[in-house]
């Protein structure tokens, strides 16, 4: 009895052990099969420090919980950092490789420059679908991302940018094993987008306003 006691306590806490690690798993920052970093860099380097700041996060409430139904989508806690904090450190580390300025950080209060960020979307999705009854079912993968950037002067007294960013991915595959790592990956490739499109606008905006 004790012996199947023991058992039965070691599969619980098996089980537990299993659903956690389904949970905060994916690391936007550091897996590469999630963002692939850009590789850009600037033609133009600006004598400038940089700080880069989510000011907001006005992502609805269904993007960041969990969703139960036909369809998988991304949510915060498949993370295992949060969004807002994975993506300022991605977006610190491009534009630090970029050489585009002299410094960029997140904390630092002195800096020339700072980027503000506002987070309107962001999530991956799969769905299953056909559309005739003798069809074989495909999964379709999606990935948005929404933000609204703004870089100003620290004083405020000058606005280099303020432009309105989307990156969006679709695919259609036959098979998959792991759809939640699929989703997260759409997320990623979709925020990819909208981070080579602003590396190219700051300096565009830059070089102009100099």
């Amino acid at each position: 009895m004790k012996l199947k006691g023991s058992l039965c306590v070691i599969t619980i806490l098996s089980i537990l052990f299993c659903f956690s690690l389904a949970e905060a798993r994916y690391n936007m920052v550091a897996d590469k099969r999630i963002y692939r970093y850009s590789g850009y860099r600037a033609k133009h380097h600006f004598p400038y420090t940089l700080r880069i700041t989510i000011v907001r996060d006005n992502r609805p409430r269904w993007e960041r919980g969990y969703i139960s139904g036909a369809q998988v989508y991304t949510y915060d806690r498949l993370w295992s950092q949060p969004v807002c904090a994975m993506m300022e450190r991605i977006l610190v580390r491009e534009f630090k490789t970029s050489g585009m300025f002299t410094d960029v950080a997140r904390w630092r209060k002195d800096t020339t420059l700072i980027l503000k960020i506002k987070l309107n979307s962001f999530y991956g999705r799969v769905t299953i679908k056909k559309r005739w009854l003798r069809e074989f079912p495909f999964n379709y993968i999606y990935g948005r991302t929404k933000l609204e950037a703004t870089l100003v002067s620290r004083k405020g007294n000058k606005t280099y940018l303020k432009k309105n960013y989307k990156g969006v991915t679709s695919r259609k595959v036959a098979f998959l094993r792991n759809q939640y790592g699929h989703a997260t990956a759409a997320a990623g490739r979709s925020f990819e987008k909208v981070v080579w499109a602003l590396l190219r606008d700051v300096e565009a905006s830059l070089a102009k306003g100099r």
